[in-house]
């Protein structure tokens, strides 16, 4: 069966990611543990991943790569001061949202051009802003007793706002490309999606990485190598064996 060769470079990234995550866990102890930088790197590849498979289902891979990559970095930079108890400020709160929101402009330029995606952009950021100024923030589903109902606003509240700030992008941009304004609608309930699962998901990820003992650590992330490894290799055996590429 002949392979793609957008296939065989997707296959050698995800050999890549898997090397990289892997080798994160193998160091882990090495770069002061628990709460150490090494914990909040590892955090933001895991998260990336998480957000990225979230996203891809209802949006286009292009904007989700991005989308991921800023959410689960800017995420897990935030649950790691809330786990050393840093105080919470309106300075790290608005670079977190401006952070996150860059992520999605780039994404949605990508895709739609600059007016979408500086509208859409500064958009997302006003409206995170607010939220965190609304008591919305995502270090609160990292305590021992999570805030069902106000947890679940903040489901309703970003699935709104999402796809309101994507309607709202296309009208300024003049578009009336029935794509932008189902993007719009797709961001609005890909985050809402998202947004909820996080809330059973992140203090189970929280307490497994607080609990897990540093040789099991050690052990997943030779198997991720060894995983990783494997996929590299996945394009020289297709040419070894003479496989026809697309």
């Amino acid at each position: 069966m002949p392979f793609d060769h957008r296939t065989l470079a997707a296959i050698a990234l995800t050999g890549t990611a898997l090397n990289l995550l892997g080798g994160l866990y193998l160091a882990y102890d090495l770069f002061g543990g628990k709460h150490g930088p090494l914990r909040t790197l590892t955090s933001a590849v895991t998260y990336s991943v998480f957000f990225f498979l979230g996203y891809v289902a209802l949006l286009p891979v292009s904007f989700s790569i991005l989308a991921g990559f800023g959410t689960g970095v800017t995420l897990a930079i935030e649950f790691a001061r809330a786990a050393r108890g840093a105080r919470q400020t309106r300075t790290v709160d608005a670079l977190a949202s401006i952070a996150r929101s860059a992520s999605y402009a780039l994404g949605s330029t990508w895709l739609f051009g600059w007016h979408f995606g500086l509208t859409f952009g500064v958009l997302t950021a006003l409206g995170q802003i607010v939220a965190y100024r609304m008591g919305f923030t995502p270090a609160m589903i990292t305590g021992g007793q999570l805030p069902w109902s106000k947890h679940m606003l903040g489901v309703v509240n970003r699935t709104i706002g999402y796809a309101l700030s994507g309607l709202i992008s296309a009208w300024i941009a003049h578009s009336q490309d029935r794509t932008e304004l189902l993007f719009g609608v797709g961001m609005g309930v890909g985050l809402g999606a998202v947004s909820a699962a996080l809330g059973l998901i992140v203090p189970h990820i929280e307490k497994w990485a607080d609990g897990l003992p540093i040789r099991r650590l050690g052990m997943l992330g030779t198997f991720l190598i060894f995983l990783g490894f494997l996929l590299e290799s996945v394009e020289h055996w297709v040419v070894l064996f003479d496989v026809p590429v697309r």
